[in-house]
């Protein structure tokens, strides 16, 4: 069975080999959006992939799933980079007790710190999750347009910059 230490040029040996009809066993992938991102950058950098990505939705709290966007691109550091922009920005994740209490408690002062403000987070081509939020109730509520914020009595220059941990941390409304 192949680690997760295994060099790169050795699962490739190993993908070679099973091409040629051998058996190897690999059932189960398990990523996290930083894991992801590290693999695929260091994929990028070795020529490997040429896809960038385009598009980061963090997994949200007590959910299991994240979603990227890709799109091919020729620019081997455009494509590194882009995976080491997910890496950094990805949330770090634990199955550790001890650190989901500390990111509940977290996610507990991120909502009554940003309560009735509007936050953003740094944009990094994620769509709608690189928009304006309105923290209510504490939840966050997508801002569509410039527009409303005139129409609810804010300015633009009252948007706060909000670390992803911390965005993500605040449940959006459905």
């Amino acid at each position: 069975m192949l680690d997760c230490k295994t060099s790169i040029p050795s699962a490739l040996d190993l993908a070679r080999e099973s091409i040629n009809g051998k058996y190897i066993d690999v059932h189960c992938w398990v990523f996290t959006p930083r894991s992801l991102g590290n693999l695929f950058a260091r994929l990028a950098y070795d020529g490997l992939i040429d896809m960038e990505c385009v598009q980061f939705h963090d997994t949200a709290y007590g959910e299991h799933e994240f979603f990227i966007g890709l799109r091919p691109c020729n620019d081997r550091d455009q494509v590194v980079r882009s995976w080491e922009k997910i890496r950094d920005l990805a949330r770090e994740t634990s199955l550790d007790p001890k650190q989901t209490e500390i990111n509940a408690l977290k996610s507990q002062l991120a909502k009554l710190k940003y309560e009735g403000k509007i936050v953003r987070q740094p944009a990094a081509n994620r769509g709608k999750d690189d928009g304006w939020y309105l923290v209510k109730n504490g939840k966050r509520s997508w801002i569509p347009d410039g527009a409303w914020l005139a129409k609810n009595g804010y300015q633009d220059n009252e948007v706060i910059e909000i670390n992803c941990t911390d965005f993500n941390a605040i449940p959006e409304e459905p």
